[in-house]
């Protein structure tokens, strides 16, 4: 799915009320991550990368107190969700 971007599109919101494409190309493996944390079958210290957790962890809803100021969100590099993605599948 995400393949064909170019990084310059993972920074793009192309919708107001939703994050940037680049954080959709690290909830999945964050949410999974997660909800091992969540169940105890990996613990806390055994995150793999607390920046992309955090900052994919909890998407956007349609409500106006939402968060969705540009600068509180300073994204990575679609590289380094790679690194992380591929950490998650192993």
């Amino acid at each position: 799915l995400f393949e064909p971007l170019i990084d310059n599109a993972f920074f793009v919101r192309a919708e107001p009320l939703r994050h940037h494409l680049i954080f959709y190309y690290g909830h999945t493996a964050v949410f999974y991550i997660n909800k091992l944390v969540l169940q105890g079958i990996l613990k806390n210290s055994e995150r793999i990368d607390t920046y992309i957790e955090s900052s994919c962890a909890v998407g956007v809803d349609e409500m106006s107190w939402d968060d969705l100021s540009e600068s509180n969100y300073p994204w990575s590099d679609p590289k380094e969700r790679d690194i992380f993605i591929s950490k998650v599948q192993n």
